[in-house]
């Protein structure tokens, strides 16, 4: 069992200088996990998951051009995986502690950790 993703929960990318947990946001919705709006996998735009920091990643055009050297993070993403495929929020499938999301400049974001301790979803 996984446990449910909410608002608030903290993320990171596999290829920042610094890995740092950031928040992730959630838009409103009218399902909640804890007081706090539940994540799906429609949500991945910037507005979700912004700059998270410096981007290293090799196979970033960015860092290509400046030599190695580390730039702003601007995620462009690809799907959700790893999300709940038996539990849905508004025809959405419902996001887990274990969902990763790649990122097409060659970094891999995925859940740090989840505020919710209690709400466990299936696969």
């Amino acid at each position: 069992m996984s446990l449910a993703l909410n608002a608030n929960s903290l993320i990171k990318c596999s290829s920042l200088v610094v890995p740092t947990p950031m928040p992730f946001n959630i838009p409103m919705s009218n399902v909640r996990i804890q007081s706090q709006f539940a994540a799906t996998n429609i949500m991945s735009t910037p507005l979700n998951i912004p700059s998270l920091g410096m981007c290293m990643s090799p196979t970033n055009p960015s860092v290509i051009a400046a030599y190695g050297n580390p730039v702003p993070c601007t995620p462009i993403l690809l799907a959700w995986t790893l999300n709940s495929l038996s539990v849905r929020i508004n025809g959405c499938f419902a996001l887990t502690d274990q969902s990763q999301i790649m990122c097409t400049l060659g970094g891999i974001i995925s859940i740090e950790k989840t505020l919710n301790q209690s709400v466990k979803i299936g696969k």
